[in-house]
């Protein structure tokens, strides 16, 4: 059970390292990186400390903890595609009606000539 721990321990920090690395080159907000940074580090708390993960293992009737810690990332993971989602879904309305208004201005601008 240790060498799972020590696994999910070097994936969360460096995934870790990687949103800091995405945000330094300009390539991920930093409101979506705090997500995902707070997602890191809750991993992070999780895979150091196992006794946290069995009581909560214990407490949800998890057989084997380290289960219940990927099915926290993969949960977690859920949660923020389904954010991105609607962030995606919010821009794209506002692109479909930016494009509506720049079609009317240059409609307007060749009526006039």
């Amino acid at each position: 059970m240790k060498d799972i721990l020590i696994f999910s321990l070097i994936l969360s920090i460096g995934f870790v390292f990687i949103v800091i690395g995405l945000v330094r080159r300009k390539l991920l907000k930093e409101q979506y990186s705090l997500l995902w940074l707070f997602f890191g580090f809750m991993m992070i708390i999780l895979s150091t400390n196992s006794v946290w993960l069995e009581v909560l293992a214990k407490w949800l009737d998890v057989k084997y903890a380290p289960a219940l810690l990927f099915f926290i990332g993969i949960f977690v993971c859920l949660v923020l595609i389904l954010n991105v989602t609607i962030v995606v879904s919010k821009l794209s309305e506002r692109v479909v009606k930016l494009t509506q208004e720049v079609g009317i201005l240059k409609h307007e601008l060749h009526k006039e000539e």
